[in-house]
């Protein structure tokens, strides 16, 4: 399950809310929720991926929040290393430009992914507080909407 919430036009919108912890060479340590579910490998069938998976708005907008505030940590660090490479570019232009531009470039996909973390949060906000996204009258669904 996850928070899924339509608008009066129709449009069905999703959000996760689970999240890993920890990590390292054979992935994360393990799965959990805002509300304290959680299980140390990923479901292998889609009934245990529902119990682990809750429908809790709470859990929905809490998880948005840490994914912004943790691009923006990325984003910082990233801008550190790129002033860290420009000071090195006496190892030639070309390696240093080179290297700034794929530092560059995962410093825009982070940039990307804050900004889908903020949109995320502003519409599951605006639907707790006024039960509208963008404007627009939006309700929960409970079951999946998307299997006739």
């Amino acid at each position: 399950m996850v928070v899924r919430l339509q608008t009066s036009e129709g449009e069905i919108k999703e959000y996760w809310t689970i999240q890993c912890i920890g990590g390292g060479e054979y992935g994360p340590d393990k799965y959990i929720t805002k509300c304290g579910r959680q299980c140390i490998e990923w479901p292998k069938n889609l009934a245990d991926f529902n119990y682990l998976n809750c429908d809790h708005l709470d859990c929905a907008i809490y998880l948005e929040e840490l994914n912004a505030k943790r691009t923006d940590i990325i984003l910082f660090t990233v801008i550190s290393l790129i002033i860290f490479i420009l000071v090195l570019n006496w190892l030639g232009f070309n390696s240093a430009l080179i290297l700034s531009g794929i530092v560059a470039l995962f410093s825009l996909c982070i940039m990307i992914t804050e900004i889908a973390a903020r949109k995320k949060l502003e519409e599951l906000t605006e639907y707790r507080e006024k039960g509208t996204i963008k404007g627009i009258k939006a309700w929960r669904i409970y079951e999946d909407a998307k299997s006739g």
